[in-house]
C-alpha cells in the first residue's frame, strides 16, 4: 500500500466515522439538537415536524447517504476501478434529491419557500459538479511549436524551450502521494500533486495507464503526461527533442 492510498484510507475512514457518528445520533438516538436550526423553532412547528416525519425523513436519507459513502470507502480501499468516483457521485445525488424531498415534511408555510430554495441548490451544485468533472476529462492538448510547448485545458501551462533543461521519456509511473491543487478522478491526474520521486510537488497530466511517460524538468518545475497512445508519446518525444535540439 503506497502513501497516497494510506492516507485516502486515514482521511477518508475519518470522514466515515464522523458521518456514521452523526447518522447515528439523529437517526437512532434522536439528538434533535444536531438538526439544523430545529431547536429554534417554536414549540408548535416542532410537534408538527415530528408528528408529520420530518425527523424520521431526516434519518433515513442520513441512514441512506452514510452506506452509500461508506461503500464507496470500502470501494476505494480495494482500489475497484472508478469505484470511489461513482460512489461518489451517487451520494451526492442521494443527498442533494434527499434535501428536496424531505421539505414535502415541512410545516406547509414553509413548504414551498423550501422546494424553490433547496432545488435550487441542489441543481446548481449538481450542475456545477457534473460540468467540472466532464472538463476534467477533456483530453489535454499539447502542441509543439518553434516558441515551445503548449499545453491547453485544465491546468495548463506553456513552456518556452529555453525553460526546459531535460526531457526524458520513461516507463515507471510517478507514485503518487497526495494532490496539493489539481484534478484526480478515475485514472485523471491534472495539476499538482506530491508523488515519492520528488521533494517537491510536481505537474501531471495523465490519463489512465498508458506508457510511457514524458518527464520534463524546466527552471521552476518537473511535468510529467502521457498520451492516450504509445505512439503518440513516442511522436511527442521526438518532436520535442528534435525542436529543443535545434534541428529543425
Amino acid at each position: 500500500m503506497d502513501k497516497g492510498q494510506i492516507l485516502f484510507v486515514i482521511l477518508m475512514g475519518w470522514a466515515v466515522l464522523i458521518y456514521g457518528g452523526l447518522t447515528f445520533l439523529i437517526a437512532k438516538k434522536k439528538d434533535l439538537s444536531l438538526i439544523n436550526g430545529f431547536i429554534n423553532r417554536s414549540e408548535e412547528e416542532k410537534k408538527y415536524l415530528m408528528e408529520n416525519g420530518y425527523v424520521d425523513a431526516i434519518g433515513k436519507l442520513l441512514t441512506y447517504s452514510f452506506f452509500l459513502f461508506l461503500l464507496s470507502y470500502i470501494l476505494g480501499i480495494f482500489q475497484v476501478p472508478y469505484g470511489v468516483s461513482i460512489g461518489i457521485g451517487m451520494f451526492l445525488l442521494v443527498v442533494m434529491a434527499g434535501i428536496v424531498w424531505i421539505n414535502r415534511y415541512e410545516v406547509p408555510a414553509k413548504r414551498k419557500k423550501g422546494y424553490w430554495i433547496n432545488g435550487s441548490i441542489a441543481v446548481v451544485t449538481i450542475v456545477f459538479v457534473a460540468v467540472l468533472t466532464g472538463y476534467g476529462y477533456v483530453t489535454t492538448e499539447i502542441t509543439v511549436t518553434n516558441d515551445g510547448i503548449t499545453i491547453d485545458g485544465m491546468y495548463g501551462e506553456e513552456l518556452a524551450w529555453e525553460e526546459i533543461q531535460t526531457v526524458e521519456m520513461m516507463d515507471q509511473a510517478p507514485t503518487i502521494t497526495a494532490r496539493t491543487n489539481g484534478f484526480a478522478m478515475a485514472n485523471q491526474w491534472k495539476g499538482r500533486f506530491l508523488v515519492e520521486e520528488y521533494d517537491s510537488s510536481v505537474i501531471l497530466f495523465i490519463s489512465g495507464e498508458q506508457t510511457p511517460y514524458l518527464y520534463i524538468e524546466t527552471d521552476q518545475d518537473t511535468i510529467i503526461f502521457n498520451r492516450s497512445t504509445a505512439e503518440e508519446t513516442e511522436e511527442m518525444y521526438q518532436a520535442i527533442t528534435t525542436y529543443k535540439d535545434g534541428e529543425t
